[in-house]
């Protein structure tokens, strides 16, 4: 039997390497081709004199290889230049005609910018008058119909009655009619914050009213202060308050969150596209270390706002949400948190001369934490400008977590080496049953190169996981089902 043991190829073996895999003997021989500690060459060599390296080490010697073929770094413009990395400089300052046309390029490039944000401005502006408009029209015809409603014609179709306030005035009628055509969902989408008395009227006479839907509302930051006040009055009925694309802000962000830390039956919070920043996140972060009942958070889309620059306190950025992923350590409630477009990846510098520092912070908490939690099943941090680096210190996470069911890291650029890393974390995690890595790029180097290596890895990782339901990455589906290498979204 120990001799049988030696040579059996569903043995799980150490790699002799010493990288800290264990997998079966007969993926043995396809994993030495990749391991990290393999030692290789340049494969540059004999002309790059670089000594043996690991292979881990491989694609940031590339990186300053001289001898390595680059792309001009015109590229984008339409030079099709290829060449070793030593000559590159010489083709752009003789050859390069894209070079001598950079200041015209980046004059038009700033202008056809500057002319996107004035139109994004427009539109805005337009929606917001729009919005006006139709309020005002509401409530001219509400007016006209209490003033005469035997002359009020077909408006009594649409408006039986008119809510009216000292600080407000909102055609409770159509708002009526949706709540009987959604049963326990109201949508409120035209609200403005002097209509906030007529609302909380609205859900004392609407108890069984326990969905509520702001989307894009103009309450601004009052819609803080409407929530804390809606999950007061409810005491147990609100289920779920949805303020995407409402320009909550910090300031009313931290008096949602003071009512959130209390609240007994909210089980969905969303507040995608709201304008947070570092300080809702710290926020966001106390309440659910001390709420029992949330089991959906969206706090997406918050990667900088119009007048800030990436990392600032304006920035939901690393800092707030390394305090809502603290907060994971000790919530035994949460299941699904989304994360995407925050600005997960954090960047410092000591002084205005300095180069940029990269640093894991929010990550690093982000994988403490799902090391003791065992409640979240889905986590989104796609589109956050994640490379290699932050995503192998998660994959490690995932080689031991027992709880996470479904993640997606999407438009993370992670290239190759990231797609290995996935694969052989996919080996090991038999929990994971949903993943999704679209946009990653992690079929290719940073040249553009497809790495098929990477597709027989992950092919591999996905058959022999067991548990994987759905792997969402185009290059590998395509070269599956085709035979050729589809081009990374």
């Amino acid at each position: 039997m120990r001799e049988h043991l030696e040579v059996c190829p569903e043995q799980k073996i150490a790699c002799p390497q010493q990288c800290s895999l264990v997998l079966l003997r007969k993926h043995l021989t396809g994993h030495l081709k990749t391991c990290p500690h393999a030692r290789v060459l340049c494969p540059n060599a004999p002309q790059c004199g670089a000594p043996i390296m690991y292979h881990n080490q491989l694609e940031q010697h590339l990186e300053v290889c001289l001898f390595h073929f680059i792309h001009c770094r015109h590229t984008v413009h339409g030079c099709t230049y290829q060449g070793k990395r030593s000559d590159e400089m010489r083709h752009v300052e003789r050859d390069c005609q894209f070079e001598r046309l950079m200041p015209f390029i980046d004059f038009t490039e700033t202008s056809v910018l500057d002319i996107k944000s004035g139109i994004d401005r427009s539109k805005r502006a337009h929606g917001q008058l729009q919005a006006s408009v139709e309020l005002l029209e509401n409530k001219v015809r509400g007016l006209l119909a209490r003033r005469n409603p035997d002359e009020s014609g077909t408006l009594t179709k649409y408006f039986s009655s008119v809510q009216t306030m000292d600080d407000g005035l909102l055609p409770r009628p159509e708002i009526t009619a949706s709540l009987h055509a959604q049963g326990e969902r109201v949508e409120i989408r035209s609200a403005y914050p002097e209509d906030i008395p007529t609302i909380l009227q609205l859900q004392r006479a609407n108890p069984h009213c326990v969905h509520w839907d702001f989307v894009g509302s103009l309450l601004g930051s009052s819609a803080g202060s409407l929530g804390e006040a809606l999950l007061a009055r409810s005491l147990d009925g609100i289920v779920s308050l949805d303020f995407s694309c409402v320009l909550l802000s910090d300031g009313g962000c931290e008096t949602l969150c003071v009512a959130l830390a209390s609240a007994r039956t909210i089980t969905t919070l969303r507040l995608d596209s709201c304008g947070l920043g570092m300080k809702s996140g710290l926020n966001l972060g106390q309440a659910l270390s001390v709420n029992t009942t949330l089991l959906y958070l969206y706090v997406g889309n918050h990667r900088v706002s119009s007048h800030a620059s990436a990392g600032s306190v304006n920035d939901l950025n690393a800092v707030g949400c390394a305090a809502i992923f603290r907060a994971l350590k000790v919530n035994r409630t949460l299941q699904l948190l989304d994360v995407s477009g925050v600005h997960l990846r954090e960047e410092q510098r000591r002084s205005s001369t300095d180069p940029l520092i990269r640093t894991n912070r929010a990550l690093d908490t982000l994988t403490e934490a799902l090391g003791v939690n065992i409640v979240l099943k889905a986590l989104d941090i796609s589109w956050n400008d994640l490379d290699t680096s932050h995503i192998e210190a998660f994959a490690h996470c995932l080689l031991r977590q027992r709880g996470l069911r479904k993640c997606d890291i999407s438009h993370n650029r992670i290239y190759y080496t990231g797609g290995m890393i996935i694969a052989k974390m996919l080996l090991v995690n038999t929990h994971l049953s949903a993943l999704n890595v679209t946009g990653c790029c992690c079929t290719e180097d940073k040249d553009g190169t497809v790495q098929e290596s990477v597709l027989l890895a992950l092919q591999e990782a996905v058959d022999s996981n067991g548990v994987m339901e759905s792997f969402v990455c185009p290059e590998y589906h395509a070269y599956f089902r085709t035979g050729e290498v589809a081009t990374s979204i």
